[in-house]
């Protein structure tokens, strides 16, 4: 596992998601795979030993960042950040609510992933409970964020026990 430092902020809530799935994987917890977007290339050459792309575009819309299967359970979340101090809600899609929700109605976990960078803190908020408390909202309030959902602490070796959580919090 890699120590997780300040550089590369943009990155910092997916490598530690990273962390925590590899940590996962290797204690038999759960499998949680990140979800790759369906790219196209028009061309691809070699230049100095070194792969050369030309104009790559997206195929499909992806679903969500990461899906996976715990004690018998498929579950499926999308992680997101902000710098700022409120959740600015036009960075969920439509295609993610519409994504999640389906997981839910077919018995699956859904939720969220909320770094708010600016207070240092993650958020694990369900699915559902975050859909009833965004109607007619532009953003999430970090205060909202907070009573609808969990805070999570980051352990070493950079691991966020999402899965704690949620055999904690939502499976009685």
């Amino acid at each position: 596992m890699q120590i997780i430092n300040g550089q590369n902020r943009g990155m910092l809530l997916e490598t530690i998601i990273n962390q925590t799935n590899s940590f996962y994987m290797q204690n038999k917890i759960c499998l949680v795979h990140k979800k790759n977007l369906d790219i196209k290339f028009k061309g691809v050459s070699v230049q100095n030993k070194k792969l050369i792309t030309k104009s790559a575009r997206i195929i499909n819309k992806s679903t969500v960042d990461y899906y996976g299967i715990w004690d018998g359970k498929f579950l499926a979340f999308e992680a997101k950040s902000t710098e700022n101090k409120n959740f600015s809600l036009s960075n969920i899609k439509k295609h993610q609510i519409e994504y999640l929700s389906l997981i839910e109605a077919f018995k699956g976990i859904a939720f969220w992933i909320i770094y708010f960078k600016l207070q240092n803190v993650f958020i694990i908020i369900r699915h559902r409970d975050l859909i009833t408390n965004i109607k007619n909202k532009k953003t999430l309030k970090f205060s909202e964020a907070l009573k609808i959902g969990f805070e999570m602490q980051l352990n070493f070796p950079g691991v966020l026990n999402y899965i704690d959580i949620i055999n904690k919090n939502w499976m009685s």
